[in-house]
């Protein structure tokens, strides 16, 4: 009887080592194949991604030159179209650009004096740094003199 006795404990043994090699070998295909799934879809998004943003990086110039050439000439077409309406148009623009180029002096020219009124502060406290201040001061004045010089208000013409 310990012969029969040995054979069938060693095939039950046999039997719950197949039985947890198998149960094992479920157990990594069930949780394997989605993560490889999972891997295989990310490295195909990715070289997709990458094939996308080589494109637009290598052909996102291109478009952009189209679209802008695109733009010219709707503006050409629109021009020859009504021509005296876009010269108004380009006049007025002139005008509200004339506008804020005379402000932005105004601007310069408050912020000139107020330096100049700071840079007498500066001198008594500064004593050894005044010459630096009045090189920027002068600096600004030059600058100032610059852009006075360069503004030129537009002409007005009257359509009869």
């Amino acid at each position: 009887m310990s012969v029969g006795n040995s054979v069938v404990d060693t095939t039950k043994s046999s039997t719950k080592y197949k039985v947890i090699k198998w149960s094992i070998i479920g157990l990594c295909i069930a949780i394997g194949a989605p993560l490889a799934i999972l891997l295989v879809k990310g490295l195909v998004g990715l070289i997709l991604a990458a094939v996308i943003g080589l494109a637009a990086i290598n052909f996102g110039p291109v478009l952009a030159m189209k679209f802008a050439n695109q733009k010219v000439k709707m503006f050409v077409n629109e021009a020859k179209s009504n021509p005296i309406e876009t010269l108004y148009n380009e006049l007025a623009e002139k005008q509200e650009g004339a506008e804020r180029f005379k402000k932005s002096i105004t601007d310069f020219r408050t912020e000139v004096k107020n330096f100049e009124d700071k840079t007498a502060q500066f001198k008594k406290q500064y004593p050894e740094d005044a010459a630096r201040f009045e090189t920027q001061l002068a600096t600004m004045r030059k600058l100032l003199a610059f852009r006075e010089g360069r503004y030129k208000p537009p002409r007005h013409t009257e359509v009869r």
